[in-house]
């Protein structure tokens, strides 16, 4: 089973929950954080991860999760994820047994520059170069082709409370009977 988890946190405040259920080295690590809106976005990305884990039947507070050398957190029980956060969105990808990662990003005018940087050899359509939605679109898919899994990939826009626009994309590995769960979670 593989679930797509994403909330909108801009109207949430750190201050309003608690880190009872976060494991030490996450603790440790979000105390390393002094830009607010970081913290913000670390905070909740985790929050997110242990209200997805739990719908596998697990409790998140029985897990040990460690962060590696190269900044990945992994965890004991063999569940596969990634977390990523834009702005005021946070999402994270859990599966049991399937190889996956996400990116999000919100919809600036900025990424066309980015995308058009990364474009040297005009690999890309023309359109990624004035349409906002498709370079974020095109960005979200080299980040995670860059994370080396590129397998079965889907993209979707979503809006926050604020209206701004964001595309969030996912791959994972496939037998070809899966079929993601997307699912937005609220706190």
């Amino acid at each position: 089973m593989l679930i797509i988890g994403y909330a909108d946190v801009s109207s949430l405040n750190i201050s309003n929950f608690n880190y009872e259920d976060f494991c030490k080295q996450r603790i440790e690590y979000l105390s390393t954080i002094t830009d607010p809106k970081r913290k913000k976005q670390s905070f909740f990305v985790w929050r997110l991860l242990l209200n997805v884990i739990g719908e596998f039947g697990l409790d998140p507070s029985k897990l040990i999760f460690n962060k590696t050398s190269s900044g990945k957190w992994v965890c004991d029980r063999g569940l596969f994820f990634c977390l990523s956060h834009s702005d005021d969105i946070v999402a994270v990808s859990v599966s049991d047994d399937l190889l996956n990662s996400i990116d999000v990003q919100v919809c600036k005018p900025s990424i066309i520059a980015t995308v058009k940087k990364i474009n040297k050899n005009n690999a890309i359509n023309s359109k990624f170069m004035s349409d906002i939605i498709d370079a974020t679109k095109h960005w979200t898919l080299f980040e995670l082709k860059t994370k080396g899994l590129f397998e079965c990939v889907d993209s979707f826009v979503i809006k926050d409370l604020n209206g701004l626009d964001y595309v969030l994309s996912y791959t994972f590995k496939n037998d070809g009977n899966n079929k993601p769960i997307i699912k937005k979670y609220q706190f």
